[in-house]
């Protein structure tokens, strides 16, 4: 059992819960987490907040790549961050997907481990005006 202060990280075993997408490319860890997570490629240019991506473009895990989308728009400047666990908060995230085209639904993401996580360093981008 994790202590809630401490980060979530998969221990490197086979998962029967490896999440993302169908058609991976390879299993790979999360370059922040270390989640086990499905590589893929991109197959919708246009999805926003988030698509499908590997760790050559600085992919992460479904929760870490979340949690990036809500750093870069400053969604907890002035709420808690234990907001996300209220299903209204959610509920309007979900439509940000669906109107973002993402190509991840708002069901694969564990709002909880993007809570404990928080804190994680994020690996530095390679893609140049980024971070």
């Amino acid at each position: 059992m994790n202590n809630e202060n401490q980060p979530i990280q998969d221990s490197g075993l086979p998962s029967p819960s490896i999440d993302l997408f169908d058609g991976a490319l390879a299993i790979v860890n999360c370059p922040r987490c270390g989640k086990l997570c499905k590589e893929s490629a991109p197959t919708r240019a246009v999805a926003r907040p988030l698509r499908r991506s590997n760790l050559a473009s600085g992919g992460m895990c479904i929760n870490c790549a979340f949690s990036d989308f809500l750093r870069e728009i400053d969604a907890f400047e002035y709420a808690p961050l234990e907001a996300l666990r209220a299903s209204h908060i959610q509920e309007q995230f979900a439509k940000v997907f669906k109107v973002g085209n993402s190509e991840a639904d708002i069901s694969e993401i564990d709002f909880e481990t993007v809570i404990v996580n928080w804190d994680l360093p994020f690996p530095k981008k390679s893609r140049k005006g980024k971070r």
